[in-house]
């Protein structure tokens, strides 16, 4: 009997006993699950402040990003604004300019094509004399060019020099005569012609007519006789025709100065292609000058 007593003694202990742990434990872990949910809300609540506080900077950003915007918007229409207003200032600028620029350059145009005039005028009047002096002895130059004859004399066997043929071709009516001799020349009429041209330039084969002091006697002979028959064919030609002799200073002085004195008039000559051109218009143009023909 004692036996079961004790017996059921340590069961209602033992049953306490672990009833009263349980007890324990489940009010310790309500306290921690508090404390745990305690730690949640409060961060919950610090979440949501944090998410109010963030609302709160976003609605600012998106109130200062609008006011950017605004700005920009601002700036923009100004920008538009200034590139109308200078566009039209520089068109009217720019007009203005052109316009006042034309009209310099009209009133300068004007202003020296009345004072050219002028001046033309007063120059027209001034040398009309002398322009028309320019004009008549150009018309004449050509008319000397194409209608006087010129005849040619030139030694048989010989050339014409390429300066000579350059100039001679700017007359038109010209002719030449190979002769063997200047005797043979006497035979010739030149009643027809205007001008004889005496052609002695080639050195391959020329009249020479001037000794020199240490020539032979040969030699002195050859060119004396050569420069008297010069001389008689020079008196001959003149005033049937004027004559110009064209060689160079190597072959002799020509002998006009021992020709007949009321025929040296028309005697010329030309030493150099330079002079040959202006010696025949001269000497042609003296010709009708004492001839009075009217130039």
């Amino acid at each position: 009997m004692k036996r079961s007593v004790f017996i059921l003694f340590l069961f209602l202990t033992f049953f306490v006993s672990q009833n009263t742990k349980g007890q324990i434990s489940t009010k310790h872990a309500s306290d921690e699950v508090n404390q745990i949910l305690t730690v949640h809300e409060k961060l919950i609540k610090n979440m949501q402040d944090s998410l109010t506080i963030y609302r709160y900077k976003l609605k600012d950003s998106e109130l200062s990003l609008k006011a950017l915007h605004d700005k920009v918007d601002n700036i923009s229409y100004m920008v538009d604004l200034f590139l109308k207003f200078f566009t039209i200032l520089l068109t009217i600028t720019f007009g203005g300019a052109v316009a006042y620029t034309i009209i310099a350059i009209r009133a300068i145009k004007n202003s020296y094509e009345n004072k050219y005039k002028e001046n033309f005028e007063q120059l027209a009047q001034q040398y009309s004399e002398r322009i028309k002096d320019v004009i008549i002895r150009e018309d004449y130059t050509y008319k000397i060019r194409t209608e006087k004859k010129i005849l040619i004399l030139n030694q048989k066997g010989t050339g014409m020099t390429p300066e000579f043929n350059m100039i001679i071709r700017l007359f038109k009516n010209t002719k030449p005569a190979d002769i063997t001799s200047l005797a043979e020349a006497l035979k010739i009429d030149y009643s027809k012609y205007d001008l004889v041209i005496i052609e002695n330039y080639d050195e391959k084969g020329r009249w020479e007519f001037s000794a020199k002091d240490d020539d032979t006697e040969e030699i002195k002979t050859a060119h004396k006789k050569v420069n008297n028959q010069l001389i008689k064919l020079a008196n001959f030609i003149a005033p049937q025709a004027a004559l110009l002799y064209f060689g160079p200073q190597e072959a002799g002085k020509f002998p006009a100065d021992k020709t007949h004195k009321s025929k040296q008039h028309l005697i010329s000559f030309s030493n150099t292609p330079a002079t040959l051109y202006g010696n025949i218009i001269d000497l042609l143009t003296y010709k009708d000058i004492i001839e009075g023909k009217v130039i």
